[in-house]
């Protein structure tokens, strides 16, 4: 479906995306990105502003990599314009987001926002679970599944990409990136994989975690490349359905 149909009254051309995760995804990383024309950030009255770093929703005076994001697919004239939500809380687990916390509050907050300005994504991106390290493969799969489904009982999202997100300094847990990668391969429900965060060694960090101008310019590469291989991957799954359900 097109991007301008999924973002209800947005303007044709327009993606707007919604991001939910911990540091990484939050304004937690060593560069801070001036505004870029086309990209923009919904505030926390729910109006348009040029979206420089750091971002209103998400914790931390840093840098975040939804600027490059935003301007590469502009480039690829994916869009005229793109517009984010980023809901980021450093160290939040994936529990956080469903019991009483300060990133669920964040959240709901964030959500209730968008509903009342009649907002629609055309994706979430789900990036964290650093903090989750040593949580069972099934626990954690569950948790993810369970804050996917609240988040779309409350807003409507075109797709969710799932990023592998297990560990700092080289040592990723193997049970929360197999169940974040297990999440993401449920094209009947719309999920799709994002990029592998924890494949970025030393180099793209600034102290074994946090990610450095580098990386955040990285995986705002890997972003838009998981971004084409979903919505491709989407119209093979409606093809073969039709097909399927056409013999």
């Amino acid at each position: 479906m097109a991007a301008g149909l999924l973002a209800g009254t947005a303007h044709a051309g327009e993606i707007r995306i919604l991001v939910i995760g911990g540091a990484l995804a939050s304004n937690c990383n060593a560069h801070a990105f001036q505004p870029a024309a086309g990209v923009y950030q919904l505030g926390l009255d729910g109006a348009e502003k040029p979206a420089g770093d750091p971002f209103d929703w998400a914790d931390c005076q840093g840098g975040a990599q939804w600027v490059p994001l935003g301007e590469a697919l502009l480039r690829l004239g994916r869009a005229d314009r793109v517009v984010f939500l980023p809901v980021g809380v450093q160290r939040a687990r994936a529990a956080d987001w469903l019991t009483d916390s300060p990133a669920r509050t964040r959240l709901q907050a964030a959500l209730a926002m968008a509903r009342a300005h009649h907002m629609r994504f055309d994706y979430a991106l789900w990036q964290q679970g650093m903090a989750d390290a040593g949580t069972p493969r099934s626990e954690h799969a569950t948790q993810v599944d369970a804050v996917i489904k609240s988040i779309n009982r409350q807003v409507r999202i075109g797709k969710w990409l799932i990023a592998r997100q297990s560990g700092c300094a080289g040592q990723p847990d193997p049970d929360i990136s197999s169940a974040q990668l297990q999440a993401a391969r449920d094209p009947l429900h719309r999920r799709f994989p994002g990029p592998d965060v924890d494949a970025l060694g030393a180099a793209y960090r600034v102290d074994g975690c946090r990610l450095n101008r580098a990386g955040q310019e990285e995986m705002a590469r890997r972003w838009v490349r998981a971004m084409g291989e979903a919505d491709a991957e989407y119209t093979r799954y409606q093809k073969e359905s039709l097909l399927h359900y056409f013999r």
